[in-house]
């Protein structure tokens, strides 16, 4: 299926952040964009914008069975490029309004659900990995993400 096809994108994360050495602080966040989805060549793509301190954020998906790109682009200050694979360790440039970090990944689970086409679901990601940046860890994240045809 080439047609792309309007979606609701809802993106569900937990985030065990360390505050201190011993301290953690959870953070849970729930968030949903308009969006389009379609496939190509056995891929599946997922295209939504979310718009963060006035900035519009370009967030492109790229998944397969056994992984997914996520790329985040807007306004020259946001920049990133992030691969998830189950036991993938992956390190990036993380470009934020407030400076370039190196950020790395490493995934600890990555599954990946498709639909039947007939269903108003469409296809489900869940993904936990941890988060270090300039060498240091900073969480362990669980991200869920639903897409989910607009009727």
């Amino acid at each position: 299926m080439d047609e792309r096809i309007a979606v609701r994108v809802s993106i569900s994360s937990l985030q065990n952040l360390v505050t201190e050495e011993t301290d953690t602080k959870e953070n849970n966040d729930k968030y949903v964009f308009p969006g389009e989805y379609w496939t190509k060549d056995g891929k599946y793509y997922i295209n939504y914008v979310e718009e963060s301190e006035g900035l519009k954020i370009v967030n492109r998906i790229l998944a397969t069975d056994s992984s997914a790109i996520i790329n985040k682009a807007g306004a020259d200050v946001v920049k990133s490029h992030l691969k998830f694979a189950n036991g993938l360790r992956y390190a990036s440039e993380y470009k934020i309004p407030y400076g370039t970090f190196y950020m790395e990944v490493d995934t600890k689970e990555y599954e990946m659900k498709v639909f039947d086409e007939n269903q108003k679901d469409v296809l489900a990601i869940h993904m936990c990995y941890d988060v270090y940046m300039n060498e240091q860890y900073i969480s362990r994240n669980n991200i869920n993400i639903k897409v989910v045809k607009i009727l």
